[in-house]
């Protein structure tokens, strides 16, 4: 009885908005605009996931579309063979300290696309960027010895220009 009364002295005192209920029985009004409609976003997806049009689509690609996408495919699976093994030897090198700067050495070959990506937003004039951060918060790692923290970052850098393409301008 009391939860009830809650939300009329809120809005009695006009910190909330409170609206009397509907009947039941009323046919619902249309929806605000700001307002999702979830039944149709369903529906949306269902019909472009199961559409003839994303098949076609999909069937038109050209001979050079198939090898551009098989080198990007080689080069992403490339990626993720160095990046598990510079993992491995950061985590190698926390107890063989000798293999520090190889691993640093790696970490770093791992962020050269984020090395050119933040220089590609400094030259745009965009002094601050997520690639920025990411940059710096690996070196900082780097400087102060968590290699293998360095490396997971990069590991997930990488993993986020995969399904980022570097001509994408949305950061």
């Amino acid at each position: 009885m009391v939860i009830r009364l809650i939300p009329a002295v809120l809005g009695a005192l006009g910190v909330i908005n409170v609206q009397p209920r509907r009947s039941r029985l009323r046919r619902k009004a249309p929806q605000a605009e700001g307002r999702i409609d979830f039944q149709r976003l369903i529906r949306d997806v269902v019909k472009a996931l199961f559409s003839a049009d994303q098949q076609k689509l999909q069937g038109e690609m050209t001979p050079a579309d198939l090898e551009a996408a098989e080198a990007a495919q080689r080069k992403s699976r490339r990626q993720m063979q160095i990046s598990a093994g510079v993992m491995g030897l950061a985590a190698t090198a926390s107890f063989v300290p000798v293999l520090v700067p190889a691993a640093a050495a790696g970490v770093l070959y791992l962020m050269r696309d984020t090395f050119r990506l933040v220089w590609r937003d400094i030259k745009r004039g965009h002094y601050l960027s997520v690639y920025l951060i990411g940059a710096g918060m690996c070196l900082t790692m780097i400087a102060t010895g968590h290699i293998l923290l360095a490396a997971f970052a990069s590991f997930m850098e990488g993993l986020d220009r995969k399904s980022t393409p570097l001509n994408s301008s949305h950061r």
